[in-house]
This record gives structure tokens, sequence and C-alpha cells, in this order.
């Protein structure tokens, strides 16, 4: 996805159109999808903004500002991790009901402990 923001500065639409038949945003539940491509786009634009303000004013900055680098483990690029993040509709209500956290789409349960009122 990165290769989008380096040929051109992109918007979200874009951005959205040119990816929404990938694997990557089938994999997630729409919702989560939205809000990770929401993030990424908005990481990008920080980055855009440092960049041309490093640009016009060196002497702002100690150091220009670096590429934007995904975290991986043990340096394969192809695992890389991000920040995902499950809307409250993103999570099995029936598991909530019984104490405990579902993200769609998986089969990983976290306990939780809500103060009943």
């Amino acid at each position: 996805m990165s290769k989008l923001f380096y040929r051109s500065k992109t918007d979200a639409t874009t951005v959205y159109y040119q990816i929404k038949n990938s694997h990557i945003l089938r994999v997630l539940p729409r919702k989560v999808s939205q809000e990770v491509l929401r993030m990424v786009l908005k990481v990008w634009q920080s980055y855009y903004s440092a960049y041309r303000e490093d640009k016009a004013f060196p002497s702002k900055f100690k150091v220009r500002p670096k590429n934007l680098n995904y975290q991986s483990s043990a340096g394969d690029r192809s695992n890389g991790r991000y920040v995902v993040i499950y809307h409250h509709q993103a999570l099995s209500q029936k598991a909530l009901k019984k104490g405990l956290i579902r993200p769609s789409k998986t089969n990983i349960y976290l306990k939780i402990r809500v103060k009943k009122s």
C-alpha cells in the first residue's frame, strides 16, 4: 500500500477503491479494515506534512523525517504488524454477555471484568 503514497499524494477514497478487492480488506471485517485504512492515511498525511515542512524550513528539524516502516517480527517484511481497531459493533455480542470479548472473524476470546450497575 505504501507504493500508492510514494507515487503521488493520494486521498482516502482513491486508496480505498484501489485496494477494496484486495485480500487485505477481505480478511478483516469491513468496519475494522476501514479503521485501519483511516489510521494509515492519517500517518501518511502527517509524514507528508512533516516532509514538506522540512523542505521549506530545514532549520526547524534536527533530522529529516524518515520513511514510514511497519513493525516486523525478526525482520520479515511480509509479516509486518500494525494496530487493528475493532469497533464495538465488530465484537460478538453473545460473547460480550458472557464476559468475553471475541473479535469478529476470529476464534480469540478475552476475559473482561465489567461492573454491573
